[in-house]
Parts: structure tokens; C-alpha cells; sequence
């Protein structure tokens, strides 16, 4: 739609499509708030009349096992909905002096975590405000904030939170200019990454942990200042301006996706500016009205994702390919691959299974577009090259499998975005560089095999975070250092095994705790001499 009073748009499948609206983009002022839902191919029907309570954001799952759809407003409206026809209201904690709270923005990373972002003006000269981040962990149903989560004396115009990361970021702005702050731990703790000198009125769309692309309105008070749309790939550290406009010009709103995730638009006025990110080009094209909303589009399609890989690892040399580049893999049952949709979408796909079956060369970055795998097992094979860093953004992979190729180069610390993984199987590669300390944060994580490599530098401390490690095998690496004491933490370790490094001093006391080892080996070291406390398991 070119209506400029539409706030916001998603969608749950092809078929179910939800817009809310009642704030003009370009003005701010609200009007009469609406809910639209239905086929986008079709009429979309009224479903729900605030009357003055403008709406400006809407979330669309399109996985949810609860609700399908959040939507908020200003007055801290907030209502939710399982089947888009019928909408209740949630619970929001209201501020108890100046309750006045507008939400202005709304999005969910699972099924069960959303976020919700409001801006109230709390003193008496009109130039005092706050920016407060909500949590829901049901889904959307009740909603809870804590002090850490209030960003002072500064208006929220935009947040972004990619999906299946607890990375989120707000913009927001004041008479200085904007300012991006960055959450790592679910809207708990936030901090300021950067400033945007003059520009105001950011608006943010962050389809990875660490990088976003963004735009930034012209006007700061009376003065007037040209719109520029930036990015940043540092987790909004430093921004590269990408285009800088006219005076006058308003950036509404920006949006990534696009095969291989090439394409971000942004919409201008009565332009939509079109970058191509892999050929570094804009173009655009001109409407004759004001621009709202831009919808989301399909990013990846399960085809071209595994076509490419298909291509790469040179599929017509593989002992096994049945059915591969013919039509959808998730439908005609591509060997190796299995799904949990037929859309033809590469979140559709959850597993990819193709041990010992001939594949040689390289595996390509846009694999990591499989946001929703859970399983990637290709070991027993000749692929040479390195891990993309891209499988950083595969937040649902549970088991990566890579053991018996010829991998090389670093282990990106990308994969410590991979919050759900259980398993780490890189053994017997050619992998060098350091472990990285990120690992640390793998919550989850219970085998951990980096054995038979070429990794070097010391054995990360953070490593003792992880508290449901049940196997850790680093044998036969270039290890130096100490070992360290905060592996004593591991209580549930059954296996440990550092041996053949270069590894000095001593074994930490702290060791004596690993009750649950039935496995233990450091020979092969520099170790000096040392005795650990008998246990015998009974």
C-alpha cells in the first residue's frame, strides 16, 4: 500500500497478512487506529477499530504454537491474537506517574520471546523522556520491564531485534542527534554503541546479530539536514554511509532480504531506494504518493540455497543425490534434507544429512540462510575451505558434524550465535587460529570434539562456563599455555582429554572436583609434576 497512514505490516504465510495503522508517516499525528487482516492477494478486511488509539507496530509468527500475532499502540495499547480475526488485550505494567506510554515498536525471535518498545515524555518542559523496553516470555500474553531496561532522556524511534538472537538494538534520539543502543542478554542490559551526529528519527532493520542497515530522517528542531541510510557489520561500533539525499527527504523505513540477503530497501518520501548489496548499486523507483510501511519479504528459498551447495561441493560426483534440483526439496524429499514445511522457504529446512557420501569443495555462505536447522551432519568427506561465518546466524542448529575433511583456516567465533547447540564435532581438519572465547557462551553445549587440528594459543577460560559439557577433546592441537582452573567447574565433564599440546605448569587443584570422569588424559604436555586426589566412583 502507498496509504501513508499504515504503521506497520507482516505476515504469517502467503495467505495471512496483518497491517495496523493511525499514525501518518510523515506528520506523527494519529488518527483513527485499525487492524487490517487477510489475503494480500485479495481485499484485506477491517478487524479491529481503536478509534483514537493509533497503532504503529504488528509481529506475525510464523511458527507459533500460541499466538500468531502482537500488535501495539500508543496509550500503551498492546493486543495479541492466535488467529488474526479475533484480538484481546495483553497485560503492560503502566508508569504510575505520567502513565502516558506510546509503543512504537513490536517484535518476536521465538515463539514464546517478544519485545515491545516505548517512549513516554515524563517531565513538565516537553523535553524529558525515556525509552522503555518490555519482555514477554508467553508469547505476548503478559509483559514485564526491569530499570536496567529503561534507555533516560531519550525518545525510541525505532528497534530491531534479529530473529532467534537475544542481540537487540534501539534507536533513539534527542536534540543532539540519534543514538543506537545495544542489548546481548534479551533486553536486560543496554548500552550506547554509537551516535549518529544530527540525524534523527533512525529507523533500523538488524537481520543478523551484527549487522544492520539503517536510515536516519532530516529534520532536528527547525534546522534541516539531508536523509543518509547506513550500514554497519561491527554490531553498530562504526556505520558506513551508503547514501546521503536531499533536504526534506524522510527515510520511513528500511528492510533487508532477498536472495543470498543481497537486497535492502528503504523507503524515501514517494521513493523506494533499492540497494544491491553485492553490486554496491542503487536504484529506485518513484510512486505517486507517500510511502508506509514496508512488508517483509522472502529472503531465502530453500532451492537456491541447496542448489548452490549442490553446485559447490560438485553433487553430480556424490555417491547419493536423489531427487536434488528437482522442484522443492521440502516437497519432493531431496536426499539428506529433511523439513518441517512445504512453502519452499529455506527456514523450511531442519536438517541436512550427507555423511561419507563424496562431496568435495567448498560449502557456501549462504547455507548459514538455513536460520532454522537443527541438524548439519557432512562429515566423512573432502571438503576443503573454511566454516562460513554466516552459520552464525543457523540460531536453531543443535548438532554440527564436520569431522574427516579438510576444512581449514579459523573457527569463527560467529558460531557462538548458535545458541541451541548440543554437539561440535570438528574433529581431524586442518583447522588453525584459537579457539574462540565466545564458546563460552554455548549454554548448551555438551560434546565439544576440536581434536586432530592445528588450533593454537591458549585454552579459552570461559570454557569453564559451560556447564552441561559432558565431553571435552582437544588432543593433538598446538595448545600452549596452562591449563585452566575454571575447567574444575565443569561437574557433569565424563571425558577430558588435552594430551599432545604444548601445555605448561601445573594440574589446578580445582580439577579435584570433576567427580563424573571416566576419562582423563594430559600426557604428551610439559606439564610439571603433580598429584590429583583419588576418586573412585561408587
Amino acid at each position: 500500500s502507498t496509504q501513508s497512514t499504515w504503521a506497520s505490516v507482516c505476515y504469517s504465510s502467503k495467505e495471512r497478512v496483518v497491517a495496523v495503522g493511525g499514525r501518518d508517516y510523515i506528520t506523527g499525528q494519529y488518527s483513527t487506529g485499525f487492524i487490517l487482516f487477510g489475503d494480500p492477494s485479495k481485499n484485506l478486511s477491517l478487524i479491529y477499530d481503536t478509534g483514537g488509539y493509533a497503532f504503529t507496530s504488528v509481529a506475525c509468527k510464523k511458527d507459533a504454537t500460541t499466538l500468531h500475532y502482537v500488535a501495539v499502540g500508543i496509550d500503551s495499547t498492546l493486543v495479541v491474537s492466535y488467529d488474526g480475526l479475533i484480538w484481546r488485550n495483553a497485560t503492560v505494567p503502566i508508569p504510575k506517574l505520567n502513565p502516558r506510554l506510546d509503543l512504537i515498536s513490536v517484535q518476536c525471535v521465538s515463539d514464546q520471546l517478544c519485545y515491545a518498545m516505548g517512549k513516554r515524555e515524563w517531565g513538565l518542559r516537553g523535553l524529558d523522556w525515556e525509552t522503555r523496553i518490555y519482555v514477554s516470555e508467553d508469547g505476548g500474553d503478559k509483559w514485564t520491564w526491569t530499570p536496567t531496561s529503561v534507555i533516560p532522556l531519550e525518545r525510541g524511534t525505532s528497534m530491531s531485534c534479529p530473529f532467534g538472537t537475544s542481540t537487540c538494538y534501539v534507536a533513539t534520539e534527542r536534540f543532539t542527534g540519534s543514538m543506537v543502543h545495544k542489548s546481548e542478554n534479551q533486553a536486560v542490559d543496554w548500552k550506547p554503541v554509537s551516535r549518529w551526529d544530527i540525524l534523527s528519527d533512525a529507523k533500523l532493520d538488524c537481520y543478523w546479530a551484527d549487522e544492520c542497515f539503517g536510515g536516519a530522517g532530516t529534520w532536528l528542531g527547525r534546522w534541516h539536514f539531508p536523509a543518509e541510510i547506513r550500514t554497519t557489520t561491527d554490531g553498530g561500533v562504526s556505520w558506513k554511509t551508503l547514501y546521503k539525499g536531499e533536504i526534506g527527504e524522510y527515510v520511513g523505513e528500511c528492510r533487508c532480504g532477498g536472495k543470498n540477503n543481497a537486497i535492502c530497501m528503504c523507503s524515501v518520501n514517494n521513493r523506494l531506494l533499492i540497494y544491491n548489496m553485492e553490486t554496491a548499486q542503487w536504484t529506485n523507483q518513484t510512486f505517486n504518493t507517500i510511502l508506509g510501511p514496508i512488508a517483509e519479504f522472502q529472503s531465502y528459498f530453500a532451492a537456491d540455497v541447496l542448489r548452490e551447495f549442490y553446485q559447490q561441493t560438485l553433487g553430480t560426483k556424490w555417491l547419493k543425490s536423489t531427487n536434488w534440483l528437482s522442484g522443492n526439496p521440502c516437497v519432493d524429499n531431496w536426499y539428506g534434507v529433511t523439513c518441517d514445511g512445504t512453502d519452499g522457504a529455506a527456514t523450511d529446512v531442519t536438517e541436512i544429512k550427507l555423511p561419507a557420501n563424496g562431496l568435495k569443495g567448498f560449502i557456501p555462505a549462504t547455507l548459514g540462510t538455513l536460520t532454522r536447522l537443527k541438524v548439519l551432519e557432512l562429515e566423512v568427506n573432502q571438503l576443503t575451505g573454511i566454516i562460513p561465518s554466516s552459520f552464525g546466524r543457523m540460531s536453531s542448529l543443535q548438532r554440527i558434524v564436520l569431522y574427516n575433511n579438510k576444512l581449514s583456516g579459523t573457527i569463527s567465533n560467529k558460531l557462538a550465535y548458535c545458541y541451541d547447540l548440543e554437539l561440535m564435532a570438528l574433529f581431524n581438519n586442518e583447522f588453525t587460529g584459537t579457539i574462540p572465547e565466545t564458546f563460552g557462551q554455548l549454554s548448551k553445549l555438551k560434546w565439544m570434539y576440536l581434536y586432530n587440528n592445528k588450533l593454537s594459543g591458549t585454552i579459552p577460560v570461559e570454557l569453564g562456563n559451560l556447564k552441561l559439557l559432558r565431553w571435552l577433546n582437544l588432543r593433538n592441537n598446538e595448545l600452549t599455555g596452562t591449563l585452566p582452573k575454571e575447567i574444575g567447574q565443569l561437574t557433569n565433564l565424563r571425558a577430558l582429554d588435552m594430551a599432545k599440546n604444548f601445555l605448561t605448569g601445573w594440574i589446578p587443584s580445582t580439577w579435584n572436583q570433576l567427580n563424573t570422569l571416566t576419562h582423563f588424559d594430559v600426557t604428551g604436555n610439559r606439564l610439571a609434576s603433580t598429584t590429583l586426589k583419588p576418586v573412585y566412583p561408587g
